[in-house]
């Protein structure tokens, strides 16, 4: 059977796919070896990245807001791993106790929110900030993403084995694009040796708004830009080169 087109993708497969994408896993680990405990990762999901913070023992905090990630995540914790906690909550309204020296959001998920609730998300963020600690947030480069043509067809992206039968999953990619938005859509073909294929998709909307909008947005909720990074080797953020828009804020308390 083949689910319908944008149902959720399994936390399993969903896992797999993004562990073929670590390539930014060493900028995450270093960032958080330069800021002092406790820390903070929004939009953890099943822990690509919070996992091999926990393993260093690190006082550290996840929260996301898919209880279908976070079940799987909660399934893979270490045994023991007392200085990590998981919470289910709203990114763009979570209320905590403590206050965090760093509090980070990989993955490109803060562009897949509109420009609202951005602002909502860098209020939080700065509510749960010590006067001296750092937001950091990485996002596809909006200005690349605009020049991308209006449609692509289906391609072929990656092929990995499936994690509990071993078959292959191909992954397709494709996206579509307005003045505004664009749509990435993934499908995950799993491939049986009868000839079988079960199907799965997943789409992810970001919103097209330029640097400064994002840079206007954290300043607002007092979260002052100190440097603009193109890429998860630190290279400086240019416009029509870089990959990724990764900025490291300061609380304006500082």
């Amino acid at each position: 059977m083949i689910p319908e087109p944008h149902a959720p993708l399994e936390p399993l497969l969903y896992h797999a796919h993004h562990l073929l994408r670590a390539d930014d896993l060493p900028f995450w680990q270093t960032l958080a070896a330069e800021h002092p405990d406790p820390l903070l990762e929004l939009g953890c999901g099943t822990g690509r990245i919070l996992l091999p913070l926990a393993e260093s023992g690190r006082n550290l905090t996840g929260l996301d807001s898919d209880p279908q990630m976070l079940a799987y995540l909660r399934a893979t914790l270490p045994a023991h791993a007392p200085n990590l906690h998981i919470l289910h909550a709203d990114m763009r309204n979570f209320r905590l106790a403590n206050l965090f020296n760093l509090i980070f959001l990989p993955c490109n998920t803060y562009s897949t929110f509109p420009s609202s609730e951005r602002e909502q998300i860098a209020q939080a963020v700065a509510r749960h900030l010590h006067p001296q600690g750092y937001f950091a947030v990485s996002i596809p480069n909006p200005e690349l993403l605009a020049s991308l043509e209006p449609v692509s067809p289906f391609e072929l992206e990656d092929t990995f084995p499936h994690p509990e039968t071993g078959h292959p999953v191909e992954i397709f990619s494709q996206w579509e694009r307005t003045t505004e938005t664009i749509s990435f859509t993934w499908r995950y073909e799993h491939q049986y040796p009868n000839g079988n294929c079960l199907s799965q998709f997943a789409t992810t909307h970001h919103y097209l708004d330029t640097p400064e909008m994002y840079l206007d947005e954290l300043q607002r909720a007092g979260l002052i830009p100190l440097h603009l990074f193109g890429d998860y080797q630190r290279t400086p953020f240019d416009p029509d080169e870089s990959a990724y828009l990764i900025i490291l804020a300061q609380n304006q308390n500082a």
